[in-house]
């Protein structure tokens, strides 16, 4: 059996239905009701999150990082790291440019596409990282 869920608008309710639905400070904007064959229920949006974490948790989604996948957007400090030293160690600068291929390897070694790695290093060196 599945629940059928749907969102409410917690502000349009009167404050003494608000108070009994939603106990967080501050209160929070939304609701959600879970209707099942048996029973329906009531969760404010802040009770809803932390249900949703137990239930991540109980199925061991966030132990096998499945809950929350990792995207290739940002970049992390050991990263950074990485092309300051590969930079260096390489020799990678030939008359204050960096040299043909570099932005190549660096991208296969971090998974990421030669034009991430180059505004990468662009943006670095505006920082004074580089």
């Amino acid at each position: 059996m599945i629940p059928y869920i749907t969102k409410g608008d917690l502000t349009k309710l009167t404050p003494k239905r608000q108070r009994k639905i939603c106990g967080c400070t501050p209160l929070c904007k939304e609701f959600y009701t879970y209707q099942t064959d048996e029973d329906d229920f009531i969760l404010c949006a802040g009770d809803t999150k932390q249900f949703a974490l137990e239930i991540f948790n109980q199925l061991g989604l966030i132990d096998q990082n499945l809950a929350f996948p990792k995207t290739d957007y940002g970049w992390t400090d050991e990263q950074e790291l990485l092309i300051q030293r590969y930079l260096k160690d390489k020799n990678a600068y030939y008359r204050g440019k960096v040299k043909y291929g570099t932005y190549s390897n660096l991208a296969q070694m971090l998974g990421k596409t030669r034009e991430q790695v180059k505004n990468k290093i662009q943006h670095m060196r505006k920082e004074g990282k580089l």
